[in-house]
């Protein structure tokens, strides 16, 4: 996802104004009121289906501001030239043009090189692994036992992505002739569903996404990316930095709402498989 977001610049801002304040967690709790930002036309997880802003990070954040008895306030945050620049903008400095932020901001990297370099602000409550996945079109491909099969048959990708990287760059690139380039996933799977392509590579939340809007049903395989690549990240929260009172309530209630089934269930009632962080596993 944050390899392919667009341009937005917020530097005037910056020099101008120095960071945002942000309401601390008794201010939120006297107005009855959470500020949410989450990514706009980012499906499945924030969208606008009609008039509706609907979506995963959606559904949990209502879920969080009903747990803390708040009033969810969304801003939908369009997507920066990196999720630094979205944290700067959401949460801790404020957009250029009207230079305020949102008390707290889903779907963030929990990653500790990432953290440390964006020390402005405080990353918590992871709540969901995504991870690089691979599926095929089982008439095509009957047995799917690796990506050696994409030396003879070709593979969908969308342009730009970690997958796309990988699948250029492995079996010393001979693999480059059968990689077939889509704007999204959702068109490599219609590629796949009209036989262009025999598989689709991607992140699995966005497989599993469009495999269920087009009402098909192939199995989605997990894959590992061996060497420097990274083919798993932990996503979670993100509050200004000094807001620890907001971020230590919020990290209780998502704790409650994993352990209830509350948080998996939105996974699934959105067609996806659940699969905890790494930290809510142990």
């Amino acid at each position: 996802m944050w390899s392919n977001k667009t341009l937005l610049l917020g530097l005037l801002g910056a020099a101008m104004f120095g960071q945002a304040n942000a309401a601390t967690y008794d201010e939120i709790k006297a107005r009855g009121e959470m500020v949410i930002a989450v990514y706009r036309d980012y499906p499945p997880f924030s969208f606008r289906r009609g008039e509706e802003l609907v979506g995963i990070d959606v559904d949990i954040a209502k879920a969080v501001a009903g747990r803390l008895k708040l009033k969810p306030v969304f801003r939908e945050q369009t997507a920066g030239e990196s999720v630094s620049d979205d944290l700067r903008n959401a949460v801790w400095k404020g957009h250029y043009l009207d230079h305020t932020v949102a008390d707290i901001m889903l779907h963030i990297p929990v990653d500790r090189e990432f953290m440390q370099r964006n020390s402005e602000a405080y990353i918590f409550a992871p709540y969901y692994r995504d991870m690089v996945a691979v599926t095929v079109d089982s008439e095509q491909i009957p047995h799917f036992s690796g990506l050696d099969v994409f030396l003879e048959k070709k593979v969908g990708v969308e342009l730009g992505t970690l997958a796309d990287q990988y699948l250029l760059t492995i079996h010393d690139g001979h693999l480059i002739n059968n990689v077939v380039h889509y704007r999204s996933v959702d068109k490599a799977i219609t590629g796949m569903i009209g036989t262009e392509v025999a598989g689709v590579m991607g992140s699995r939340s966005e497989i599993e996404d469009s495999l269920a809007k087009s009402g098909r049903k192939f199995a989605v395989t997990p894959m590992t990316l061996p060497g420097i690549f990274n083919g798993e990240w932990v996503i979670g929260m993100a509050v200004k930095n000094n807001n620890h009172q907001l971020a230590n309530e919020v990290e209780d209630a998502v704790d409650e709402l994993i352990k209830d089934g509350t948080i998996p269930t939105i996974f699934k009632s959105a067609g996806l498989s659940y699969v905890p962080s790494y930290e809510k596993q142990k």
